[in-house]
């Protein structure tokens, strides 16, 4: 005969890092685009120059801000399944996550700017994302107190 043994764990705290480390990112790709943007403002071409290397960097950004989704999932999941008494709607943090990015996409489009619209989706998203983590973070620590 065999027993089930029950065990009440504590949430995984490995994923909530994966949330901070994205706005840590998302800072520093700021901080790059401001130093990017003062060295070649003034220069002949600079405007190429700091969309060409701006561009990949946001596409970067963005691009790794969908790293935030499963880690957000799975750090929701856990905080549901222990004790604590913050039960977080995953499908809220994403779905506001896609929801910014997604509408200014869509408005930019039926205006008839197909190629800006890309632009302004993967800007929006990288902005989202950061958001989305920092909103997150802030009411885990309200809640659970971690990180």
């Amino acid at each position: 005969m065999s027993r089930q043994v029950r065990t009440t764990q504590r949430p995984s705290e490995k994923y909530w890092y994966t949330l901070a480390g994205y706005i840590a990112l998302g800072v520093l790709g700021l901080i790059y685009f401001v130093i990017m943007y003062q060295q070649y403002s003034g220069m002949e071409g600079g405007s190429f120059g700091i969309g060409f290397t701006a561009g990949f960097v946001l596409i970067g950004i963005s691009a790794l801000g969908l790293g935030i989704y499963p880690a957000l999932f799975k750090d929701s999941m856990d905080l549901r399944s222990s004790r604590s008494r913050w039960k977080p709607k995953w499908w809220f943090y994403i779905g506001g996550g896609f929801l910014t990015p997604l509408l200014g996409y869509l408005v930019t489009v039926q205006l008839g700017y197909e190629s800006l619209g890309l632009l302004l989706a993967v800007v929006a998203h990288a902005f989202s994302a950061t958001v989305t983590s920092s909103l997150y973070l802030y009411r885990r620590h309200k809640y659970v107190g971690i990180p």
